[in-house]
């Protein structure tokens, strides 16, 4: 008879509630990893208001810090008793994967799951244990705090898209949008050397955002965010600008705030995926990129490991609050509300 564990599984509309199912056995490549914090992002969320529907019961959790319980005979260096995490569970043997694009990973999701269910499984950190290919593993420090650690994930999908602005020494990066995600870029581009200007409507996070790096803020129900930016910047616009939001009505301001051979980053994914009028005319002549960006590369990752392993980055801010296990259903009411940011489940 398999040995058991538990996991937080959606079941439905507004309700999450723990549910038994098997402990997952591992491969000879693959780690087994006692969970101790998930952080709830944007799917789960989703998926907990009824926005979208990824199939009930849903566990979740792809923002994951664990610690080593059993190592596969060849999984490289990792051994028991090690603090990782782990990026998403891209192949490593597709076209995408080996050319260093795994964002575009032609069979993510039909790799091992982090274990056995009769449901959905997004992740997998919402439960007691996971099993993960070693190769998508990485050392945490002990310096590390266990909710810090589980938000390497989504700065990597941020420094993802930070790495494709090519930022110079001085150059002025707009950020839209100060949610968890906006607030890590400016954390990101600041460590890049940009001056950082936020655009962002509620005056906490604006606070919140200065007190975190950023050099400007603009309040976009009381000032043009575009005469601002040009007022900053001697009429020339932004090198750079990041949309962090999903309103479509912001990317007319988003072009518009662009200094000539500027790029704007599409960060948001849209929900609805509303058409936005773009002029190919002035997209021509003034050399603009526009770029999209999605998740995070293995090097990303990487790189972000490395920045939280060297106590270069400090997201406290970053975390709304802690929750126990037991306390999964408040967990993803607090997450699910607009106005807060991280929320992380503990596990001892």
């Amino acid at each position: 008879m398999s040995e058991k564990m538990r996991a937080i599984a959606v079941t439905e509309v507004g309700k999450a509630e723990i549910i038994e199912v098997d402990k997952p056995q591992i491969g000879p490549y693959e780690l087994l990893i006692k969970v101790k914090a998930t952080s709830l992002c944007t799917v789960d969320q989703r998926n907990f208001l009824g926005i979208v529907d990824y199939g009930k019961p849903f566990v979740g959790g792809h923002e994951v810090f664990g610690v080593v319980e059993e190592a596969g005979d060849y999984s490289g260096d990792f051994k028991p008793g090690d603090r990782v995490v782990f990026d998403g569970i891209y192949c490593g043997q597709c076209e995408a994967c080996k050319t260093g694009n795994s964002t575009q990973c032609e069979n993510m999701g039909k790799g091992r799951k982090a274990f056995d269910f009769n449901g959905t499984i997004i992740g997998g950190g919402c439960a007691e244990y996971v099993r993960i290919p070693y190769v998508n593993c990485f050392h945490i420090d002990e310096n590390v705090k266990p909710e810090w650690a589980a938000l390497c994930e989504p700065l990597s999908c941020c420094l993802h898209g930070v790495e494709k602005l090519h930022i110079q020494l001085g150059d002025t990066v707009v950020i839209i949008g100060c949610g968890i995600m906006g607030m890590a870029q400016v954390m990101l581009c600041k460590l890049k050397g940009a001056r950082v200007i936020v655009s962002e409507p509620q005056k906490e996070r604006r606070e919140k955002a200065l007190r975190n790096g950023a050099d400007l803020a603009v309040d976009p129900m009381a000032q043009d965010p575009v005469e601002f930016v040009k007022s900053v910047t001697r009429g020339r616009g932004a090198n750079h600008v990041i949309n962090t939001t999903p309103i479509a009505a912001v990317w007319e301001q988003a072009m518009a705030m662009l200094a000539p051979k500027g790029r704007l980053i599409a960060y948001s994914s849209q929900h609805p995926d509303k058409p936005i009028p773009i002029s190919f005319g002035k997209l021509h002549s003034k050399e603009y990129e526009y770029i999209g960006t999605v998740n995070a590369g293995i090097e990303d990752f990487a790189r972000v490991v490395k920045l939280m392993n060297y106590g270069m980055l400090n997201v406290d801010e970053l975390i709304h609050g802690t929750y126990k296990f037991e306390d999964c259903q408040k967990a993803y009411e607090d997450a699910s509300q607009p106005s807060t940011y991280r929320c992380v489940i503990l596990q001892d």
